[in-house]
């Protein structure tokens, strides 16, 4: 769900927090602010985020909107999306996310190795905070398709789903 959101909305992802950030109560209710902005734009089922081990959590939808309403609300919601990504500390404007621990590093390994497997060669491993960059990689392309957004890059990160369950999780283009 609104993959260019990446940890801020993407499918019950979390974010980080470091100790130079607002209170869990503010971060909160910045979260808060991007689910009514988001449920304004498309996503009208949308559950307010709920804090999880200190940090964010989006619950995913089971059914999302189309592609098309997903980038209206993508488009819509950003600036408040990139408050929150700055608020927790992760990659939005400057923060910086703090490295995996052991076990989370091991299952983004698995989700680029996954990936991999299902049909996308190319995709990268994660840097040591869980990301995953793709530019200059030959997967760059396919991730940047809009509507619709290539069954194999949907069908792959359904194959997947269960190595993105950590803290950080993300992709950027």
């Amino acid at each position: 769900m609104l993959t260019a959101l990446a940890a801020c909305t993407a499918a019950g992802t979390t974010t980080t927090a470091t100790s130079s950030t607002p209170t869990e109560a503010q971060v909160l209710a910045i979260g808060k602010e991007l689910a009514q902005c988001l449920r304004e734009n498309g996503f009208p089922n949308l559950a307010d985020p709920v804090m999880v081990d200190g940090r964010p959590e989006i619950p995913e939808l089971d059914n999302p909107p189309s592609e098309a309403v997903q980038e209206q609300a993508r488009a819509a919601c950003q600036p408040i999306a990139d408050r929150l990504e700055t608020a927790v500390g992760g990659s939005g404007q400057g923060g910086q996310r703090p490295p995996l621990s052991p076990g989370d590093a091991a299952k983004a390994r698995g989700y680029a190795k996954c990936m991999r497997e299902h049909g996308l060669a190319g995709f990268p491993d994660p840097d040591s905070t869980g990301v995953f960059h793709l530019a200059g990689t030959s997967v760059q392309e396919l991730f940047q398709q809009k509507d619709p957004v290539s069954p194999l890059i949907n069908d792959a990160m359904r194959a997947c789903q269960q190595f993105a369950q950590y803290p950080g999780w993300g992709i950027q283009n």
